[in-house]
């Protein structure tokens, strides 16, 4: 029998960079290049301890993990203005580098690097009559790295009754976003009205596999295991 009570401390670092470079094309075109970069470092240290034995150190549920995440995304964009009308379209190519390790009961595991990438296209309508009629329309796509704590080979259970396993196997997940509106505005009167909708979908999607056991001597706990559904 033991009694379990935990600490954990999290350290964050952060690291951003942009750069844009801009060219007019005539009246009507502006052409753009950027390229974005950012670094973040998370320390984890989650310790625990036996209540029932002098606060002694239960290596098999304490946990101490490193995750550096490099993240670098280079794109070009073309806009077209002319009488109300304004359009901005564009892609990049966003990169998407994961590195860790993790220690668990003195023992170093192996280190986990992964590597995403992927296109990321952009669109963007705006339109305003001169009768003050105007709409606008958007659409974006993204992807983003699975939480490192899921990807780690091993089980969470600072909860003896709540069981995460991890799965290396995992991969990113990707979003499609769109948003319409359609509006009046009267600036004489200073009465308008609008309609707006959106949209989002995505077809990678980070789900719990779950089920409930029972073990002997602790009752019945929960295990999750994430897993990609497409």
């Amino acid at each position: 029998r033991i009694k379990v009570a935990s600490s954990q401390n999290k350290n964050t670092n952060n690291l951003k960079s942009s750069v844009m470079y801009v060219e007019p094309i005539g009246k009507r075109f502006t052409f753009s290049t950027f390229y974005n970069f950012a670094m973040n470092t998370e320390k984890l240290s989650h310790e625990a301890q036996d209540e029932l034995q002098s606060n002694a150190a239960i290596d098999s549920l304490s946990l101490i993990s490193q995750r550096d995440l490099f993240y670098n995304r280079l794109g070009v964009a073309f806009a077209y203005s002319f009488n109300g009308l304004y359009i901005n379209a564009g892609a990049a190519y966003k990169n998407l580098q994961q590195n860790g390790k993790y220690t668990r009961a003195n023992v170093d595991g192996d280190p986990l690097r992964r590597n995403y990438g992927s296109v990321i296209p952009y669109f963007e309508l705006n339109w305003e009559s001169p009768n003050n009629i105007w709409m606008s329309f958007d659409y974006s796509y993204d992807i983003e790295e699975p939480d490192f704590t899921y990807l780690q080979p091993i089980s969470t259970n600072m909860d003896p009754l709540y069981v995460v396993n991890g799965n290396p196997n995992l991969s990113y997940t990707s979003s499609h976003n769109t948003s319409a509106m359609f509006g009046y505005h009267n600036r004489a009167s200073f009465m308008g009205a609008f309609v707006s909708l959106d949209y989002s979908y995505q077809p990678d999607l980070i789900t719990y596999n779950q089920k409930i056991e029972y073990v002997d001597g602790l009752g019945y706990r929960n295990v999750r295991t994430p897993e990609i559904v497409h």
